[in-house]
């Protein structure tokens, strides 16, 4: 099995996913392939800080059997500076694009930036660990990234359309919502516990119904239903 394909084409397939269900007025090609490539960059950032975290504290990532431990680290050293860096490129670099018009941008946009991540994470591991780690990414760890991300953009698009009070109450709860799941499932699956990690697919399934019904609203809601109806 080609090792480089298999890492990329979860991203691809989830990427083609959403695209598709931008119903109403699709994004530029150009400006989503931007988003990816900048939320590829940011797992430089993210490997750094976590490291210094981890050094800080003491720990080894992958040593760690104390279980109130590891749902601490992952919550607080992994899921939250991985979703922060992801969150940046939306609110800093697509934030105040022309093209973010309509509330299921906020979702198509942080998707991007965050399968970006996804992907250049996924490469690193398939060709460290083989194609059995990166089939198992490719049903769980990847459809994460992309769904925490679309539930944080969901949120995101509340934050823009309509302009109301409060944005920035919806962006920091986008954000913790996005870090609470990322951060469970990566508790889940790191627990070395039968029983904890079977529950792992078990959120991977919920966080997808949640977030195909965030994007059914934001659907909904697109300023351009009416002009295609």
């Amino acid at each position: 099995m080609n090792l480089l394909l298999l890492a990329i084409a979860p991203s691809f397939a989830l990427g083609i996913f959403f695209y598709i269900k931008d119903k109403y007025e699709k994004e530029p090609l150009k400006l989503l392939l931007k988003t990816f490539i900048l939320g590829t960059l940011t797992i430089v950032p993210a490997a750094i800080l976590e490291g210094i975290l981890f050094s800080l504290f003491g720990l080894d990532l992958y040593q760690i059997n104390n279980l109130p431990t590891l749902f601490l680290s992952m919550i607080f050293f992994v899921a939250l500076i991985e979703e922060v860096v992801k969150f940046s490129v939306v609110r800093f670099y697509i934030w105040n694009k022309k093209d973010f018009n309509e509330p299921y941008d906020g979702i198509i946009y942080t998707v991007m930036a965050s399968l970006g991540f996804a992907t250049f994470e996924n490469i690193l591991y398939v060709f460290s660990s083989g194609a059995t780690v990166g089939l198992l990414r490719a049903f769980l760890t990847v459809p994460v990234h992309a769904l925490t991300a679309a539930i944080m953009g969901y949120y995101i698009g509340l934050a823009k359309y309509p302009r109301v009070p409060g944005k920035n109450q919806y962006l920091i709860k986008g954000l913790m919502v996005a870090i609470l799941f990322h951060g469970t499932f990566n508790f889940l699956v790191s627990s070395k516990i039968v029983w904890l990690i079977l529950f792992a697919p078990i959120l991977v399934i919920y966080v997808w119904k949640v977030g195909i019904k965030a994007m059914k609203i934001h659907g909904q809601a697109s300023p351009f239903k009416k002009a295609l109806s």
